[in-house]
C-alpha cells in the first residue's frame, strides 16, 4: 500500500546526498514531499527523487519551533501518512513537534555519536532498517546502484552537450570536472595547487576541463579562476550555475577532482570516476560512500579535528601536506 510521506531535511547539499540512500528507500512506490532549501528541493524535484517540495525556512513550519498548536499545520500533516525527520539535532524539536500532529513520524539521526566510526550514509540506512523494517540492499553504495538514485533527464543532458560543443568540446578529449571550493573554506586545499595539476593535466594529456564555482566561492576566488584560465585553450570557467546544469554536465565527465564539499558528493553520484581531498572532516565518516569514489587525505596527527579546532587553526597542515605530486599520481592511474 502506498503512503503520502512527508520529509524534513534540514542539512546542505551534501549532507542530503547522503541521506539519498535512505531517501529513495523510503519513497519507494510512495509520494513524496519533501521540506528542505529551497534550491536543493527543487533540484530533487527534477532529479525525480520527489513529487513535491517546501521551503525549510518557510514561515509556515515556524510553529514545528515553538511548540505552538496552528490549526493550518494540523491540517496539512493530516494529508500524510507517515513523516521523517533527518536532522542533526538531537534531540530534534521538529521531529517532536511533527509527532504531535502525525503519531508515525521517525527520526534519523545524521551524525554518528563521536564513539561510532561509521560513514554517515550507512549510518542512516542503519536507523532506517531498524526502526522501520526496511530492507537495505547489498549492492547499495555500487557504482551502478548510485548511478540509478539520480535521473538525469536527456534534454537535460543534451543541453549540457550543446554547452560544451560551443565551447570547443569535441567529444573525443577526456572530460575532466574540478570544484575547487566548498561550503567550508577551511575544508579546501590550495587552490594554487589546482591551478598546478591542471597546468599537468592539460600539457600530458589535453583534455578538456571545467572548472566549477559556486555562491559559496569568494568573488577574488573566482577572479582567480578567470585569470588563470585566460588564453587557455580547452578550459572553461562554471560559475553560479544550477544544480541540474552541473548534474548533466558531471555526467557527461570522466573524472572530477574536488574537496570534501556538496559537489564532490554530487560528483560520486553522476562521474565515472571521482578523487576527494579531505583535509580537517573524517572521510570514514563524511566520504561519498560510492564504490567510484577515491579518497586522498594526509593523515596528518591533529586531523579530523573538532568544529572548534577547525575554526582556529591557522596552518591546515592537514590539507599542506598533501602534495601535488600525490594528487596527480592518483589522476594518472586513472
Amino acid at each position: 500500500m502506498s503512503h503520502k510521506i512527508f520529509i524534513h531535511h534540514d542539512g546542505a547539499l551534501g549532507d542530503v546526498l547522503l541521506s539519498l540512500p535512505a531517501i529513495c528507500l523510503i519513497k519507494g512506490d510512495n509520494f513524496l514531499h519533501l521540506s528542505a532549501r529551497d534550491e536543493i528541493a527543487g533540484f530533487l524535484l527534477k532529479a525525480g527523487v520527489i513529487n513535491q517540495h517546501s521551503r525549510l525556512s518557510s514561515s509556515f513550519y515556524l510553529p514545528l519551533y515553538t511548540d505552538s498548536k496552528d490549526i493550518s499545520l494540523k491540517r496539512f500533516f493530516s494529508q500524510f501518512g507517515k513523516a521523517f525527520v533527518f536532522s542533526t539535532k538531537d534531540p530534534s524539536i521538529v521531529a517532536n513537534s511533527i509527532k504531535k500532529l502525525l503519531p508515525e513520524t521517525t527520526e534519523i539521526k545524521t551524525i554518528p555519536d563521536k564513539n561510532i566510526k561509521i560513514n554517515a550514509a550507512e549510518f542512516r540506512l542503519r536507523q532506517l532498517a531498524n526502526k522501520c523494517k526496511i530492507f537495505i540492499p547489498k549492492n547499495i553504495f555500487t557504482q551502478q546502484y548510485a548511478s540509478t538514485l539520480l535521473k538525469i533527464s536527456l534534454i537535460n543532458i543534451d543541453t549540457a552537450r550543446n554547452f560544451l560543443f560551443n565551447s570547443g568540446y569535441d567529444n573525443k578529449s577526456p572530460l575532466i570536472s574540478i570544484h575547487l571550493g566548498s561550503g567550508g573554506v577551511q575544508k579546501c586545499w590550495a587552490i594554487e595547487n589546482y591551478f598546478e595539476i591542471i597546468e599537468a593535466l592539460l600539457r600530458d594529456y589535453k583534455p578538456f576541463m571545467l572548472i566549477f564555482s559556486g555562491h559559496a566561492e569568494s568573488v577574488s576566488t573566482k577572479a582567480m579562476i578567470n585569470n588563470f584560465i585566460k588564453g587557455k585553450r580547452n578550459i572553461i570557467h562554471i560559475s553560479n550555475t544550477e544544480l541540474m546544469m552541473v548534474s548533466s554536465l558531471l555526467s557527461l565527465s570522466d573524472i572530477y577532482l574536488g574537496n570534501d564539499s556538496g559537489v564532490s558528493h554530487l560528483a560520486s553520484l553522476l562521474c565515472h570516476k571521482s578523487v576527494v581531498i579531505f583535509g580537517p572532516t573524517d572521510p570514514l565518516i563524511w566520504k561519498p560512500p560510492y564504490a567510484n569514489v577515491m579518497v586522498i587525505s594526509s593523515n596528518y596527527e591533529c586531523s579530523p579535528c573538532d568544529a572548534s579546532m577547525l575554526r582556529d587553526c591557522e596552518y591546515k597542515r592537514c590539507l599542506a601536506e598533501i602534495s601535488v605530486s600525490t594528487v596527480l599520481n592518483k589522476l594518472r592511474n586513472l
